[in-house]
């Protein structure tokens, strides 16, 4: 009994321990990192498919489902938008924001594909 009641505390105690310790889980790199600049759409229009951009500007006008024209000083360009990016924010014409996204060049075409949207205040 003795022996029993020395293992369910020994298990006890081992699984708190466990519990208590800091792990960190998948790794990652711990150094300097590049800072992502704001880019104009000008500038996106010239990078390749799959670059990741920042861009600050205004939603002027929706397409058509997903699809969106966004503008800033320097031209406009179609971005996709997915529903769930709103997070609840209403955002209007007048309002500036901040996109991080993707280029997304086909043949004939070239749009943003939004993976974050940043209503600027």
């Amino acid at each position: 009994m003795r022996r029993i009641i020395l293992f369910m505390l020994m298990m006890l105690y081992s699984t708190y321990a466990f519990a208590k310790q800091d792990y960190v889980v998948g790794g990652g790199f711990a150094g300097p990192t590049a800072i992502a600049q704001v880019i104009t759409v000008e500038q996106a229009k010239t990078m390749s498919d799959d670059t990741m951009v920042i861009l600050q500007g205004n939603i002027i006008k929706h397409i058509g489902g997903d699809n969106y024209i966004f503008s800033d000083s320097t031209g406009s360009i179609n971005m996709d938008i997915d529903h769930k990016l709103w997070l609840g924010q209403v955002i209007t014409p007048d309002d500036k924001i901040e996109v991080r996204g993707k280029v997304d060049r086909d043949w004939n075409s070239i749009e943003i594909d939004a993976k974050q949207i940043t209503k600027m205040k």
